[in-house]
């Protein structure tokens, strides 16, 4: 939970640089948003898919669950630093290459860390993920958008924030399907009334 700090502290330093220059607006707002929607994205992703579960019960996958948590909050970190770096470019008049690299990659080595953590849980017989498919949605979409943020395509800030987000959208999606889709065993079901 600190590390998620770290991404609403990267919204107000980039905010903060854009009141510095005086262009702190409705526009500014929006991509602070837009900020603090990435970083909690990636949260909601960590806690759909990983958290709450259990490393498989042999030493190597304990080892890498614990690994593997640090580059998920080594990641977040580097979003919260190129959210605040986005937006002090975007107000100061142009977006740089460090501030999309950081962005970028700071949510690909995300999405990547997720899906790797994936692999290493212990999975209940109830589990609606696919054992595949869920880490496999999670690292594609992650060499996507490394490959479009190593792209210099003239990207806007607001650009830089819409497409990570978008890409961040369909793991989330998926969650949300198969959690609100699978089948509860019957003990498991409230009692209505």
């Amino acid at each position: 939970m600190i590390v998620l700090g770290e991404s609403v502290v990267g919204v107000i330093v980039g905010l903060s640089a854009s009141a510095e220059h005086g262009t702190l607006g409705g526009s500014g707002i929006a991509l602070g948003v837009l900020g603090l929607a990435i970083g909690f994205a990636l949260w909601w992703i960590y806690f759909d898919f990983v958290a709450r579960r259990a490393p498989r019960p042999t030493f190597l996958a304990a080892l890498l669950w614990v690994y593997l948590h640090m580059a998920v909050m080594i990641a977040i970190t580097m979003v919260g630093a190129g959210v605040a770096v986005a937006i002090a470019d975007s107000a100061a008049g142009g977006l740089t290459a460090p501030a999309r690299y950081l962005l970028v990659g700071g949510v690909a080595v995300g999405l990547l860390s997720v899906a790797a953590l994936q692999l290493t849980l212990a999975r209940e017989a109830d589990e609606p993920t696919h054992r595949r498919f869920s880490p496999g949605l999670k690292s594609g979409v992650a060499v996507v958008l490394a490959v479009l943020g190593a792209l210099d395509l003239g990207w806007s800030t607001a650009a830089l924030l819409v497409v990570p987000l978008c890409g961040l959208a369909l793991p989330m999606a998926y969650g949300a399907y198969v959690w609100f889709t699978q089948d509860l065993p019957a003990e498991r079901v409230p009692p209505r009334g």
